[in-house]
């Protein structure tokens, strides 16, 4: 059997040096406090995933911030880093701070990554300028041209747009455009599940034959229960963790708690396996 393991990570709209993202989220002091928590779990993670929005104006110092908090987080847990586009970065800023690649401007980045026998896409699905998503015709003959050859363990698409029916216009007006399109040429390929963010809620979808999760957002979540004709956001950082097990995947949706939050109980495995055991012998 064979498990890969990622984390995934979205929407940290991180601010440069002395600022607060809408005067009150210390975001990169969420980014912080996910990676110390996950290296004290000790679990198991062979990439750490971020599908965009990572800096909140594109801003290169945001990016330079962002990056020496994830890349020393990754040596630890020796675990890959795949940086991706969101509609609030820039592309320029974005190739330079994260991808030493000064020369590649306002290019999309399109990227392969393999994870042992695992093979990961990252699409660049942000149009400049704009909040909507889609993706050109180069990018979908580049990505049929990857996804021809079946990777061994399959593949996962990660991106920032989900693709997935807009819920209400406002979504209509900054989802992906087309998203038929794309899921038609998944259809019938090796991969798994779709990667996304954007939303700052996290909701699992089936569309076509594609599972399409989208990982709850670090900086702040969006309140489903706010009042009709109004948006809410929330202090309610969350995280994913995704498991692919011999082609089958598992999204787990994590949230941070607040700081100086007590457990309602802790106790080893061992002790919760105990009382499992002791209540079924009971009965």
């Amino acid at each position: 059997m064979t498990t890969r393991s990622l984390l995934h990570i979205t929407d940290c709209h991180i601010v440069v040096e002395g600022e607060l993202l809408h005067g009150s989220v210390d975001s990169l002091g969420n980014l912080q406090r996910v990676l110390d928590a996950v290296v004290a779990s000790g679990m198991p993670t062979d990439a750490i995933v971020l599908t965009g929005d990572l800096a909140d104006a594109g801003a290169p110092g945001a990016y330079r911030r962002l990056r020496a908090v994830v890349e020393p987080a990754a040596a630890r847990l020796d675990a890959d880093v795949v940086y991706l586009m969101g509609n609030h970065d820039e592309r320029s800023a974005f190739h330079a701070e994260l991808l030493d690649d000064p020369e590649a401007g306002r290019r999309s980045h399109d990227a392969v990554r393999r994870i042992g026998g695992l093979r990961l896409i990252a699409l660049d699905t942000t149009v400049p300028g704009h909040h909507h998503g889609e993706i050109d015709e180069a990018q979908y003959e580049w990505l049929g041209a990857q996804l021809a050859e079946p990777a061994p363990e399959g593949t996962i698409v990660a991106l920032h747009h989900p693709p997935v029916p807009a819920s209400d216009e406002l979504h209509a007006a900054v989802g992906f455009r087309d998203a038929e399109k794309l899921i038609e040429t998944l259809d019938g390929t090796d991969v798994r599940a779709v990667l996304a963010g954007h939303t700052h809620a996290a909701a699992a979808s089936i569309v076509g034959s594609t599972f399409v999760w989208v990982g709850g957002a670090l900086a702040y979540s969006f309140d489903g229960t706010a009042p009709a004709g109004m948006l809410r956001g929330r202090p309610a950082p969350a995280f994913s963790r995704i498991d692919i097990t011999d082609g089958v995947v598992t999204a787990t949706s994590i949230q941070l708690p607040p700081e100086g939050e007590q457990p309602v109980y802790e106790m080893s495995t061992a002790k919760m396996a105990e009382l499992v055991l002791a209540h079924s012998a009971a009965h």
